[in-house]
Protein backbone atom coordinates (compact mmCIF):
# COMPACT_ATOMS: atom_id res chain seq x y z
CA UNK A 1 0.00 0.00 0.00
CA UNK A 2 1.30 3.47 -0.89
CA UNK A 3 -0.19 6.87 -0.01
CA UNK A 4 0.58 9.75 -2.37
CA UNK A 5 -0.15 13.09 -0.74
CA UNK A 6 -2.00 15.71 -2.77
CA UNK A 7 0.84 18.21 -2.27
CA UNK A 8 3.22 15.69 -3.88
CA UNK A 9 1.30 15.40 -7.18
CA UNK A 10 3.54 16.54 -10.08
CA UNK A 11 2.40 19.80 -11.71
CA UNK A 12 2.76 20.09 -15.49
CA UNK A 13 1.11 22.22 -18.19
CA UNK A 14 -1.75 20.82 -20.22
CA UNK A 15 -0.74 19.59 -23.65
CA UNK A 16 -2.75 22.47 -25.18
CA UNK A 17 -1.31 25.05 -22.75
CA UNK A 18 -4.72 25.93 -21.27
CA UNK A 19 -4.03 25.02 -17.64
CA UNK A 20 -2.15 22.82 -15.18
CA UNK A 21 -2.49 19.09 -14.52
CA UNK A 22 -1.39 17.58 -11.22
CA UNK A 23 -0.21 14.09 -12.13
CA UNK A 24 -0.66 11.45 -9.47
CA UNK A 25 0.96 8.56 -11.34
CA UNK A 26 1.40 6.98 -14.76
CA UNK A 27 2.26 3.50 -15.88
CA UNK A 28 5.12 4.27 -18.28
CA UNK A 29 6.45 6.63 -20.97
CA UNK A 30 5.69 10.31 -21.48
CA UNK A 31 3.47 10.06 -24.58
CA UNK A 32 2.81 6.35 -24.97
CA UNK A 33 1.69 5.66 -21.40
CA UNK A 34 -0.66 2.81 -20.63
CA UNK A 35 -2.56 4.81 -18.02
CA UNK A 36 -2.30 8.12 -16.16
CA UNK A 37 -4.08 9.45 -13.06
CA UNK A 38 -4.32 13.19 -12.49
CA UNK A 39 -6.26 16.10 -11.05
CA UNK A 40 -6.84 19.35 -12.95
CA UNK A 41 -8.16 22.78 -12.06
CA UNK A 42 -10.39 24.06 -14.85
CA UNK A 43 -10.67 27.84 -14.50
CA UNK A 44 -12.10 28.78 -17.90
CA UNK A 45 -14.15 27.15 -20.62
CA UNK A 46 -12.12 25.90 -23.57
CA UNK A 47 -10.80 22.98 -25.59
CA UNK A 48 -9.52 19.78 -24.00
CA UNK A 49 -6.10 18.37 -24.87
CA UNK A 50 -6.19 15.46 -27.29
CA UNK A 51 -4.90 12.03 -26.28
CA UNK A 52 -4.99 9.91 -29.46
CA UNK A 53 -5.39 6.15 -28.92
CA UNK A 54 -6.51 6.68 -25.32
CA UNK A 55 -9.84 6.79 -23.50
CA UNK A 56 -10.69 9.15 -20.66
CA UNK A 57 -12.75 8.98 -17.49
CA UNK A 58 -13.36 12.39 -15.92
CA UNK A 59 -15.05 13.05 -12.57
CA UNK A 60 -15.77 16.56 -11.28
CA UNK A 61 -14.63 16.63 -7.65
CA UNK A 62 -15.15 20.34 -6.84
CA UNK A 63 -17.45 22.96 -8.34
CA UNK A 64 -20.70 22.73 -10.27
CA UNK A 65 -19.28 20.81 -13.22
CA UNK A 66 -19.15 21.38 -16.95
CA UNK A 67 -20.64 20.33 -20.24
CA UNK A 68 -18.21 18.47 -22.49
CA UNK A 69 -19.24 19.38 -26.01
CA UNK A 70 -18.07 17.06 -28.79
CA UNK A 71 -18.83 17.02 -32.52
CA UNK A 72 -21.83 14.70 -32.15
CA UNK A 73 -22.47 14.42 -28.41
CA UNK A 74 -22.50 16.54 -25.27
CA UNK A 75 -21.57 14.89 -21.97
CA UNK A 76 -22.81 16.26 -18.65
CA UNK A 77 -19.89 16.23 -16.22
CA UNK A 78 -21.82 16.76 -12.99
CA UNK A 79 -20.13 16.46 -9.59
CA UNK A 80 -19.13 12.87 -8.65
CA UNK A 81 -20.49 11.44 -11.94
CA UNK A 82 -17.82 9.56 -13.98
CA UNK A 83 -17.94 10.51 -17.66
CA UNK A 84 -16.29 8.25 -20.28
CA UNK A 85 -15.15 9.57 -23.67
CA UNK A 86 -12.46 9.11 -26.31
CA UNK A 87 -9.19 10.97 -25.81
CA UNK A 88 -9.06 11.67 -29.54
CA UNK A 89 -12.51 13.28 -29.59
CA UNK A 90 -12.34 17.05 -29.92
CA UNK A 91 -14.06 18.26 -26.76
CA UNK A 92 -14.74 21.77 -25.53
CA UNK A 93 -15.45 22.14 -21.83
CA UNK A 94 -18.13 24.68 -20.93
CA UNK A 95 -18.08 25.45 -17.21
CA UNK A 96 -21.32 25.54 -15.23
CA UNK A 97 -21.30 28.32 -12.61
CA UNK A 98 -17.55 28.89 -12.49
CA UNK A 99 -14.33 26.96 -12.07
CA UNK A 100 -14.14 23.29 -11.12
CA UNK A 101 -11.60 20.62 -10.29
CA UNK A 102 -11.67 17.20 -11.90
CA UNK A 103 -10.08 13.79 -11.41
CA UNK A 104 -8.93 12.01 -14.58
CA UNK A 105 -8.03 8.52 -15.68
CA UNK A 106 -6.55 8.39 -19.19
CA UNK A 107 -5.76 4.90 -20.48
CA UNK A 108 -4.89 2.89 -23.58
CA UNK A 109 -7.95 0.66 -24.20
CA UNK A 110 -5.87 -1.84 -26.18
CA UNK A 111 -3.73 -2.51 -23.11
CA UNK A 112 -5.97 -1.74 -20.10
CA UNK A 113 -9.54 -1.50 -18.94
CA UNK A 114 -10.39 1.13 -16.34
CA UNK A 115 -13.32 2.14 -14.19
CA UNK A 116 -14.03 4.78 -11.55
CA UNK A 117 -16.88 4.69 -9.05
CA UNK A 118 -17.94 6.77 -6.09
CA UNK A 119 -17.65 4.85 -2.81
CA UNK A 120 -18.48 5.57 0.82
CA UNK A 121 -17.78 3.69 4.05
CA UNK A 122 -20.90 1.60 3.27
CA UNK A 123 -19.84 0.26 -0.15
CA UNK A 124 -16.04 0.63 -0.18
CA UNK A 125 -14.27 -2.44 -1.59
CA UNK A 126 -10.51 -2.83 -1.25
CA UNK A 127 -10.36 -4.89 -4.47
CA UNK A 128 -9.40 -1.91 -6.61
CA UNK A 129 -6.15 -0.39 -7.87
CA UNK A 130 -6.51 2.54 -5.53
CA UNK A 131 -8.67 5.44 -4.48
CA UNK A 132 -8.75 9.23 -4.33
CA UNK A 133 -10.05 10.56 -0.99
CA UNK A 134 -12.88 13.06 -1.47
CA UNK A 135 -14.09 13.46 2.12
CA UNK A 136 -13.04 12.30 5.57
CA UNK A 137 -9.97 10.25 6.22
CA UNK A 138 -8.95 6.64 6.17
CA UNK A 139 -6.42 4.57 8.10
CA UNK A 140 -4.45 2.39 5.68
CA UNK A 141 -2.33 -0.04 7.65
CA UNK A 142 -1.24 2.75 9.99
CA UNK A 143 -0.98 5.50 7.35
CA UNK A 144 -3.65 8.19 7.45
CA UNK A 145 -4.91 9.38 4.06
CA UNK A 146 -6.99 12.55 3.94
CA UNK A 147 -8.96 14.60 1.41
CA UNK A 148 -6.92 15.05 -1.76
CA UNK A 149 -4.60 12.06 -1.21
CA UNK A 150 -4.42 9.00 -3.46
CA UNK A 151 -3.87 5.51 -2.05
CA UNK A 152 -2.56 2.64 -4.18
CA UNK A 153 -3.63 -0.73 -2.87
CA UNK A 154 -1.29 -3.64 -3.49
CA UNK A 155 -2.30 -6.98 -4.96
CA UNK A 156 -3.11 -8.38 -1.52
CA UNK A 157 -6.06 -7.41 0.63
CA UNK A 158 -5.27 -4.37 2.73
CA UNK A 159 -6.44 -3.53 6.22
CA UNK A 160 -8.35 -0.29 5.80
CA UNK A 161 -10.50 1.50 8.37
CA UNK A 162 -12.85 4.22 7.15
CA UNK A 163 -14.82 6.71 9.18
CA UNK A 164 -18.53 7.26 8.60
CA UNK A 165 -17.82 10.54 6.77
CA UNK A 166 -15.51 8.79 4.24
CA UNK A 167 -16.12 9.23 0.50
CA UNK A 168 -13.70 8.37 -2.31
CA UNK A 169 -13.31 7.62 -6.00
CA UNK A 170 -12.37 3.95 -6.28
CA UNK A 171 -10.21 3.37 -9.38
CA UNK A 172 -9.79 -0.03 -11.03
CA UNK A 173 -7.17 -0.45 -13.76
CA UNK A 174 -6.57 -3.93 -15.13
CA UNK A 175 -4.25 -5.09 -17.92
CA UNK A 176 -5.94 -6.88 -20.80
Amino acid sequence: MRVIRGQDFKASPWKNGGGITYEIARSDGAENFGWRLSVADVKTSGPFSLFPHHHRILVVIEGSGMHLVGATKTYNAAPALPVHFSGQEQITGQLVNGACRDFNVIFDPLRFEANVQLATHKNFDTHCTGFYVLEGQINCEGQIAQRGDFVFIGEHAAKIDTGIDFKCLAVAIKPL
